[in-house]
């Protein structure tokens, strides 16, 4: 049976629509599926390949804060992104939290303090605020009209809860410290109590914390010592409690328990040295050089820092900026200007941290507590 031409114009013609149509779909096709992988990519990103543990014996350089807090893709972001995936902190972020203890009223906002800076940095740890139990013992509450001081920590207490997710804790045998650098006695034995943790990260406060960062990255660190502190680089090195990691447990809290309550007057410090003689260096000596900026500053180190050259890199770097200076009698003080001249360091950018990191206190304490700075009458 011979097709007419007719037949053969229409077969050609619904071969051709035919073809088109099957090329229509399957590069429609190519196309959906691409999109629904790269929708995948960013919804569920892959799982970053896991690297070598930090090793126990090496304290983290303190001068490391360089290599952090650099934008995503740049060889410092991917640095401390290896340090928080060294298969995570033990027991994941629900397991760690910052913590900090106070036992006088003047502290309590510097406190308060640096949870806002956690919560403002959207950091995963938990955060946790130990304080002494007669401030809310019921004996306590008819002192609420004739303390003000007393109204105003509990007013910032609860707020701190509230806004900044902390959990409140009042503990027994916390008392008052003169020493800035110290906690106050008995504290050290209720850190190691904290054992719904697996690690904990103590700041002595007053003072500023600039990039959380470096110092969460302590919570990665390898150790199997219940507590590491900072180091001054010394032989033998001095150990003090401006900075403590501690894995909390019952049997170190019992310990400490007990050597407190057999010498109530033995400082933090003085236990520390007596019960952990070999005390593991978290930090190595923060000196500071160039444009260098270290996880934990002290004052002293910034007097010393007399070849910094940027200020403003070194702002964006530090970790935490520790305000306790014997020189002077605390950034909650509106201090003379020529006492606070006199105090302040001799180089010019290290000047011009000092002052911003005063300043920045300063109104914070106004922004976090509704505070401003203390009248000052003389040491």
């Amino acid at each position: 049976m011979l097709l007419t031409s007719g037949q053969i114009s229409m077969t050609i013609s619904s071969a051709v629509v035919f073809i088109f149509t099957s090329l229509l779909f399957l590069s429609g096709y190519i196309l959906q599926q691409q999109t629904v992988r790269n929708l995948q990519s960013v919804i569920k990103p892959p799982r970053p390949a896991r690297v070598a543990p930090v090793q126990d014996s090496a304290p983290i350089p303190a001068l490391a804060a360089l290599e952090f807090g650099d934008p995503p893709g740049s060889k410092g972001h991917s640095a401390f992104q290896s340090l928080l995936n060294l298969g995570g902190p033990p027991g994941g972020w629900k397991k760690m939290a910052h913590v900090q203890v106070v036992s006088d009223h003047m502290r309590v906002c510097s406190s308060i303090m640096l949870f806002a800076d956690l919560h403002r940095h959207k950091s995963k740890a938990g955060r946790v605020l130990l304080y002494p139990k007669s401030w809310s013992d019921g004996e306590g509450l008819e002192d609420e009209h004739t303390d003000p001081l007393l109204v105003t920590s509990r007013r910032l207490l609860k707020a701190a809860a509230k806004r900044y997710s902390v959990v409140l804790r009042a503990v027994d045998s916390i008392t008052e410290t003169v020493d800035e650098k110290s906690l106050p006695p008995g504290a050290l034995s209720h850190l190691f109590s904290l054992t719904s943790y697996n690690r904990i990260l103590y700041l002595s406060a007053p003072g500023l914390l600039l990039n959380p960062k470096p110092l969460e990255c302590l919570f990665s660190k390898r150790s199997h010592s219940p507590v590491a502190g900072l180091s001054d680089g010394g032989a033998p090195p001095h150990r003090d409690t401006s900075i403590l990691l501690i894995q909390p447990s019952k049997d170190e809290h019992r310990r400490l328990l007990d050597a407190h309550r057999s010498d109530p007057a033995l400082s933090s410090h003085h236990l520390l040295k007596a019960k952990y003689p070999t005390l593991n260096a978290l930090l190595s000596s923060p000196a500071m050089e160039n444009d260098e900026a270290p996880f934990f500053v002290r004052p002293s180190d910034l007097r010393a820092a007399n070849t910094l050259q940027n200020a403003t890199t070194f702002l964006s770097l530090a970790g935490f900026v520790h305000l306790g200076d014997g020189r002077l009698p605390g950034p909650e003080y509106d201090i003379p200007r020529a006492t606070f001249s006199k105090a302040s360091p001799e180089g010019a950018e290290a000047r011009k941290v000092w002052d911003a990191v005063y300043s920045r206190f300063r109104e914070e304490r106004m922004d976090v507590c509704g505070l401003d700075l203390e009248p000052w009458r003389g040491l």
